[in-house]
């Protein structure tokens, strides 16, 4: 889950909860994880193909110039809800495809709803119990 996916439905952590609840009342194996928002630090963008280190930093800093972020890194405007901040992406990332990823990024580090790795373990290490 993820603790800000409240856009197409404002219930959907309450639900989640609530059937993680009714699962472990079954004595049903579950796991119940939120995404917390995550700052956003200026290698975070190393992990898209073709962007280096000095790339994620020029990025990181035309976000933290342009206002996108707050004073402890935290991406201040819902993604979900205004992608102006594509505006201030410096070239050559300004492309439809390193905006994308980008997006992928932000949308994680903000919480919204997207699929992310951050957790992969934790759901490997959970269907490995039963192996």
């Amino acid at each position: 889950m993820a603790a800000k996916d409240l856009t197409e439905d404002p219930n959907r952590l309450t639900t989640a909860s609530a059937n993680y609840n009714k699962l472990l009342s079954r004595s049903i194996p579950c796991a119940y994880y939120v995404n917390n928002p995550t700052p956003i630090y200026p290698a975070i963008f190393t992990f898209i193909t073709g962007i280096d280190l000095a790339g994620s930093t020029a990025i990181y800093n035309a976000l933290k110039n342009g206002k996108y972020l707050d004073s402890k890194g935290f991406f201040n405007t819902d993604p979900r809800l205004s992608s102006a901040w594509q505006s201030v992406v410096p070239a050559p990332y300004n492309t439809a495809a390193y905006l994308a990823h980008i997006d992928d990024q932000i949308y994680v580090s903000f919480a919204q709803h997207k699929f992310y790795k951050d957790s992969n373990f934790r759901t490997i290490d959970f269907f490995n119990r039963f192996l």
